[in-house]
């Protein structure tokens, strides 16, 4: 089987299973030549740091799903996974949802 044909179907699955409009983050899955057949926006982050409330699809590998799951800054908005898959020799992958950040209230006015 050609390595394309390899590829371009997670791309599709992970393209079919993700809303449209938001953007798509990756976390913690090291270089991954299937990612050149998901649609863009793609955005890389480097650090769990960075899963803040503009986050709301994060494709992660599972060892590092693991991890984030003892997050505890991170942990309370994982949220369902949409889809997942194994690529080849290099482990499981999912595409989860991530709720947005608690929102800070603002302070009421009194009269």
């Amino acid at each position: 089987m050609a390595r394309t044909e390899l590829r371009r179907p997670i791309g599709t699955m992970v393209n079919a299973c993700a809303p449209a409009a938001k953007p798509i983050y990756v976390y913690g899955t090291g270089f991954q030549d299937f990612c050149f057949y998901i649609r863009e926006p793609l955005e890389y982050l480097t650090d769990s740091n960075q899963i803040d409330g503009r986050v709301h699809l994060l494709l992660v590998h599972e060892g590092a799903y693991q991890e984030l799951r003892k997050n505890p800054a991170v942990a309370p908005r994982l949220g369902r996974t949409l889809c997942d898959f194994t690529y080849r020799l290099r482990g499981n992958f999912r595409l989860i949802e991530i709720a947005p950040s608690a929102a800070r209230q603002a302070p009421s006015v009194g009269r």
